[in-house]
């Protein structure tokens, strides 16, 4: 992934026994549609973490919380394109 431009975050949260996970689609400007350009998942998460409970996205940076996570004080991954 080159960059997050043109680019949308989905955060699932209750994915996989609640680990979650988050989409990111990239839009084809040509095509007028979107497509499934990477799946995040926390390396770290295990069930009821809710990864993707809240996401951000800019040109070059994704944001992601994980409200459960960390014995329940939460999380936060940052993911550089």
């Amino acid at each position: 992934m080159a960059a997050f431009r043109n680019s949308l975050a989905v955060g699932a949260y209750g994915k996989n026994e609640q680990a979650g996970a988050v989409y990111v689609y990239q839009q084809d400007i040509v095509q007028k549609k979107w497509k499934l350009d990477a799946k995040f998942t926390a390396s770290d998460g295990i069930k009821k973490d809710r990864f993707g409970w809240s996401v951000a996205i800019s040109a070059d940076m994704l944001v992601i919380g994980a409200y459960y996570a960390n014995t329940q004080q939460g999380s936060v991954y940052i993911y550089f394109a």
